[in-house]
């Protein structure tokens, strides 16, 4: 396999991925929201939503398959990093949009049959629930110093082999074993892949912690279960990122001992193994997200009888751009569940939200330009 249709087959997997996952949200998300849109629970078995619903998968697949096959051929035939990113984003934006006119149909009906008006909507506040407090919810931070071991473990061993190293240092190879990429003898090469470890564990750091700062959604129906339900979701997700922040650094680790020389792998073992470690990866929180759902929705717990007569308090007019982004300048909590997809997502209305959005387009702007360059 060459190069280049490696680089199409990885684009073509994360293109299908993210296709399969939208379909599969649709049934991921609680019980009173769909496609985005708050609705009372027992409102999900109405035959005009379920109608939206089947068009949208319908939708997803007719015109999802098809542009992935002509971006997947434009990658491997232009053979362009910038082309791959351009593609990969491109794809996104396409079944964004084709969410956000489903999003709308959803709105639409919502309003004209006035769900939510014929229930009394109440928020419930868990007192007991602080951020503070919200370590009880995760396991303990200390797990993170595994990572953190296996970077010192890295920079000691790169300080041990550096003088042995030649001024010309093979830091790329190709699919056939050929090297394609040297780095000129540094100090920096004994920091340099130690620094993309550090920076992707703070990453990781910071989305664990925000698992437990996030705000809950407590459901009025059933209270008691869905503070139940909340709590195995951030624990299983906090485990995941864990577990996730160890293999990253694994992989690096095995990307640092070949560039230093302590170790010689093929170079399509090499990337065979970075392959499949990293389809783990995505496969298991695909499976995560099916068995739990958003909020723990999937858990089968049944710990209390269900009040029908009231409803969560209606809070569309605080989401926008399809229900995505949640812009709340009275709420304080910069972190909360996201309305469609697993996860969590950042209120825009808050200062550090305001930030967090920033940053993130900064960094995607700059990653796509440094692909084209």
């Amino acid at each position: 396999m060459s190069e280049y249709a490696f680089l199409a087959g990885t684009a073509a997997f994360v293109m299908l991925i993210s296709l399969v996952f939208q379909v599969l949200t649709l049934n991921l998300t609680r019980k009173n929201v769909y496609l985005g849109v708050r609705i009372p629970e027992e409102k999900r078995e109405d035959a005009e939503l379920k109608a939206i619903g089947k068009d949208f998968i319908k939708a997803n697949f007719i015109i999802g398959l098809p542009v992935i096959i002509i971006l997947t051929f434009l990658i491997y035939t232009f053979k362009h990093i910038g082309v791959f990113m351009a593609s990969v984003f491109g794809f996104l934006f396409i079944i964004f949009m084709i969410y956000y006119s489903y999003n709308k149909k959803v709105r639409i009906l919502k309003e004209r049959n006035s769900w939510l008006n014929t229930k009394k909507q109440i928020v419930i506040v868990d007192t007991s629930f602080s951020k503070e407090k919200s370590g009880k919810y995760i396991p303990s931070y200390w797990w993170f110093m595994i990572p953190i071991l296996i970077l010192i473990i890295n920079i000691i061993i790169n300080m041990n082999y550096y003088p042995y190293l030649p001024d010309k240092v093979p830091t790329h190879w190709d699919f056939n074993g050929q090297i394609n990429g040297y780095q000129h003898k540094s100090q920096l090469l004994i920091y340099e892949m130690p620094l993309f470890g550090l920076f992707i564990t703070v990453v990781m750091f910071i989305s664990y912690k925000s698992i437990g700062w996030a705000k809950q959604e407590i459901s009025s129906i059933n209270p008691k279960e869905s503070k139940e339900r909340n709590r195995i979701f951030r624990r299983v997700w906090s485990i995941y990122l864990i577990w996730s922040t160890i293999a990253i650094n694994l992989i690096f680790t095995i990307a640092n001992l070949q560039v230093m020389q302590v170790m010689r792998l093929n170079s399509t073992v090499s990337m065979i193994f970075i392959l499949v470690f990293s389809m783990i990866m995505v496969i298991s929180s695909v499976i995560i997200s099916v068995k739990v759902g958003q909020g723990g929705s999937k858990l089968k717990l049944e710990t209390g009888e269900k009040q029908s007569a009231i409803c969560n308090r209606d809070d569309d007019r605080y989401w926008i751009f399809a229900n995505s982004i949640y812009y709340n300048p009275e709420d304080p909590a910069v972190f909360l569940e996201k309305r469609f997809g697993i996860g969590w997502t950042v209120n825009a209305g808050t200062t550090a939200g305001k930030a967090i959005y920033a940053g993130t387009i900064l960094l995607l702007l700059f990653s796509i330009g440094i692909c084209f360059l």
